[in-house]
């Protein structure tokens, strides 16, 4: 527990006047005291090695043992310059979330190395449906869900809906209008005068339980139950006066289709030759949506043997390059595979099913620029750009910088500048604009919201171009102007 040092308390007579943090055991005894010495606590907890996390609002965590001794260390510069305002702890690490609303992750106690997180998106459950949020836009999932689940490799979020119609119709002492709609056509199949009153209870909403039938029809397999759904449906539509049908017309067409498919014995190929016979009597019926679905296949085997018989000599030869691709990018895939699971041994992490991009930032953000070299000459991949990003999503600026003089970038400096944009981190991409040829400077302070500079860029770059003495003194005479501001 944490006093709210925003409240007044009233001290007891041998209480200590300066903060104190006590330490006790789960039957209540006193293990130790400590003297609090320093700022405003903004969240405690305890590791999994039952030592004391201790958080601060500058952003200074300590650790303490049940003896009082400690270790600190620092959030880094975001925390001291924003502040903490909460923090959550659990065994091995934090997250902490400081004024400006950036979070800060802390993954392990052992090695401290605070990493600025992007901005989050965020999963809002909000009247009957769920929103993605970030820090740009909104997206409406179009709910309801009945739940929601992570994927093995926690990358995906299911988010499963609520298909309920079978069971409003089939529950037992159901009176949802869809299954007073299934009812009636019962009571008039038996010739019933029951049937007449179950359309007039529903008469508002026979609409949603004509819908509903259809809805239920297609997610039956049992094709008895199939007929009596539709026939449901049918039935209710004699009493509608305007319903658009097609939604009707395409369960049918669809239905047949599926349970065409499923019963028959016939192999492809008879399959095939009977949809080519029905399509040749129909000369005008476009074929775009037959070529659509052919290419989601992606039967290379299907596209060649076509190609052979049409003798279409370029197109095969095509094909043939493009599998001798095909076979390269499995051999380089396998070696991918070795490459990464002799690393999830050595190194004790996760690398097996990641692209070579995310397993060379992997090497270079666990300190193992060796690792990360072999994978760059195995693969013959450019490693600046893999290391620019590695060190940008590290926040690690300091390094960044070294890593910027070692010697000429090859891609030159605007790709610094963009990755420290796309990082939020405009005072770091303006360190690297004046590297940047003078031609582009304007544009680049402009995105970073430096009017100023850009305004005095482009005029000495105007200013280099004007062969005019005089004009070039006037220009002299505003970059002036503009840096004396």
């Amino acid at each position: 527990m944490i006093r709210d040092d925003k409240k007044v308390l009233m001290l007891q007579k041998q209480q200590p006047v300066k903060p104190t943090i006590y330490l006790y055991t789960s039957a209540g005894k006193l293990l130790e005291q400590l003297q609090w010495d320093k700022g405003r606590i903004i969240k405690m907890g305890w590791t999994d090695a039952e030592q004391l996390v201790v958080v601060m609002e500058d952003g200074i965590i300590r650790l303490y043992d049940i003896h009082g001794d400690f270790t600190q260390f620092s959030l880094g510069k975001e925390a001291k310059d924003h502040l903490v305002i909460d923090c959550k702890i659990w065994g091995t690490g934090l997250v902490a979330l400081t004024g400006n609303f950036k979070l800060i992750a802390l993954i392990n106690f052992d090695e401290p190395r605070p990493k600025l997180m992007a901005d989050p998106e965020v999963f809002l459950a909000t009247g009957s449906t769920i929103l993605t949020v970030d820090a740009i836009e909104s997206q409406d999932q179009q709910g309801p869900f009945t739940k929601m689940d992570v994927s093995p490799n926690g990358k995906f979020l299911a988010l499963f809906t609520n298909e309920d119609v079978t069971e409003e119709i089939f529950k037992i002492g159901s009176t949802a209008p869809a299954a007073m709609l299934f009812d009636a056509l019962e009571h008039f199949d038996k010739r019933s005068p029951k049937a007449d009153e179950n359309i007039r209870s529903i008469r508002t909403e026979l609409a949603d339980a004509v819908d509903a039938c259809i809805e239920a029809a297609g997610h039956e397999f049992n094709q008895v139950r199939q007929r009596s759904l539709l026939k449901a449906a049918a039935f209710g539509k004699t009493f509608l006066e305007s319903y658009n049908s097609d939604r009707f017309v395409e369960m049918c067409q669809i239905l047949r289709v599926l349970n065409s498919i499923k019963k028959s014995t016939d192999d492809e190929e008879t399959i095939c030759r009977m949809i080519v016979e029905k399509l040749a009597n129909r000369p005008g019926l476009s074929y775009a949506e037959i070529a659509r679905t052919a290419h989601k296949q992606q039967d290379l085997k299907l596209l060649a043997d076509f190609y052979y018989q049409d003798d279409r000599r370029v197109e095969s030869a095509n094909i043939a390059i493009l599998e001798s691709y095909k076979q390269k990018a499995v051999d380089e895939h396998i070696k991918l595979l070795q490459s990464q699971a002799q690393l999830e041994k050595d190194m004790n992490q996760k690398f097996v099913g990641l692209p070579l991009s995310e397993t060379v930032h992997k090497c270079i953000i666990a300190n193992q620029s060796n690792r990360a070299n072999k994978l760059k000459s195995d693969f013959k991949i450019p490693d600046k750009r893999f290391v620019l990003k590695a060190l940008v999503e590290m926040r690690d600026w300091e390094e960044l910088d070294r890593f910027s003089k070692s010697k000429k970038s090859p891609i030159g400096y605007e790709p610094f500048v963009e990755e420290c944009i796309k990082a939020t981190q405009q005072s770091e991409a303006a360190k690297y604009i004046q590297r940047c040829d003078p031609a582009i400077r304007p544009g680049l302070y402009i995105k970073i919201g430096d009017f100023r500079a850009a305004g005095q860029e482009a005029l000495a770059e105007i200013k280099g171009k004007c062969a005019d003495q005089v004009i070039a003194q006037e220009l002299d005479a505003y970059i002036a102007q503009a840096t004396a501001r």
